[in-house]
């Protein structure tokens, strides 16, 4: 897993963020979060630039209640807006979720997560790649593996060779039938000892260390073509 330090709120707080490509939302703790077991939460009360998003409901206006799911655990919370500071990134009026509860593993050396991801699987939007867009600021991020780190670059492409592989679209919900990109999708192939790859479709997620996840159903025909 990869994290690195954000700055949200005015004066700032620094807080450890999970940077995960297979989501698109970002989520801080709450300070009045009592099960998100993480080493620092985030103050509210203490940001001037901190506003919830309201929404109308039978009671009147109240804030926007957002629940997100993980692989492993879920956090629930309230649609906001804030100062974000990202590396060389300024952004006034960031959307994220301020967890107020969650279920997530415990012993986490990072606070929340800032999802990567595209606007089709985002719960709370502006994501953090359009409105760098909305800056006029290329909304470029490069995740290079250096032995056993990675260097994180922001708004340009690395000092290193490249191959390009196509972001496709792809809706596991079927609401968009497929016509919208959400993860990171890629084609490529698999080969464990076989003469030829056989055709795969790959999410790229660094919030996740599974290299490989073969769903059930193609897993007899994986061992065999191996």
């Amino acid at each position: 897993t990869l994290f690195r330090s954000i700055y949200m709120g005015t004066p700032p707080q620094r807080l450890r963020c999970l940077l995960d490509s297979g989501s698109s939302d970002l989520w801080l703790p709450s300070k009045r979060c009592s099960k998100c077991q993480n080493p620092n939460a985030f103050d509210a009360d203490s940001s001037s630039s901190f506003r919830p998003q309201m929404e109308n409901t039978m009671y009147g206006q109240r804030p926007r209640a957002v629940k997100i799911s993980y692989g492993s655990g879920t956090v629930v919370g309230y649609s906001v807006f804030d100062t974000l500071s990202f590396g060389s990134l300024h952004i006034p009026n960031q959307a994220f979720l301020i967890v107020e509860d969650a279920a997530l593993p415990p012993g986490r050396q990072w606070d929340g997560i800032c999802g990567l991801g595209w606007k089709g699987i985002a719960q709370v939007s502006p994501t953090l790649y359009q409105n760098v867009q909305a800056q006029r600021n290329p909304a470029l991020f490069s995740i290079v593996p250096q032995g056993n780190a990675a260097q994180l670059v922001l708004g340009q492409l690395p000092q290193a060779q490249l191959t390009w592989v196509p972001a496709e679209a792809y809706d596991p919900s079927g609401v968009t039938s497929g016509t919208e990109r959400t993860f990171w999708m890629v084609s490529g192939g698999l080969r464990v000892n076989a003469p030829t790859p056989y055709p795969a479709r790959f999410l790229v997620d660094t919030g996740t260390n599974q290299v490989l996840l073969v769903p059930s159903r193609h897993y007899q025909m994986f061992i065999q073509i191996g």
